[in-house]
């Protein structure tokens, strides 16, 4: 949903470790690489419980104090992280605030006689997708490292 509703090309990682160039303790797994305007960066998705204003949240973060105007500040931690193991320039947060109980629905419709819902429901669910661009801080994430 994230890679048609911006046009991105989006490499999902399944299992796949990344480990720091001079510091193999320092390890992150990324969701996903993710093409956008020529420029590679990384995907973390996320689903969250509904109640948090995720819209609210700045969707362009280039100052690691604005970290602490998500919802919940440990994924914004993540994706620097991210930036510091990959050397990557922006990770983009993904979130679908409505909880994980949605994968249930999905499956269980795919597997039903009623099959053919799953596709209104991911449309409506992509509506609600939000997005945040977490931009690199060498400085923060060095005091990370």
């Amino acid at each position: 949903m994230y890679g048609q509703t911006h046009g991105y090309q989006v490499e999902h990682h399944d299992r796949t470790i990344w480990t720091h160039d001079t510091q193999p303790g320092a390890r992150c797994s990324p969701d996903a690489t993710v093409t956008a305007e020529g420029v590679v960066g990384l995907a973390e998705i996320k689903t969250a419980r509904g109640g948090w204003a995720w819209r609210d949240v700045a969707q362009d973060i280039r100052d690691p104090a604005e970290v602490e105007d998500l919802p919940v500040p440990a994924y914004g931690i993540q994706c620097y992280w991210q930036l510091l193991i990959s050397g990557r320039t922006w990770v983009d947060l993904v979130v679908l605030p409505i909880g994980h109980d949605v994968a249930e629905i999905v499956d269980a419709l795919a597997d039903s006689p009623h099959a053919g819902a799953v596709g209104p429901l991911v449309d409506a669910l992509a509506s609600r997708l939000v997005v945040c661009r977490v931009h690199a801080s060498v400085p923060f994430q060095r005091q990370l490292g």
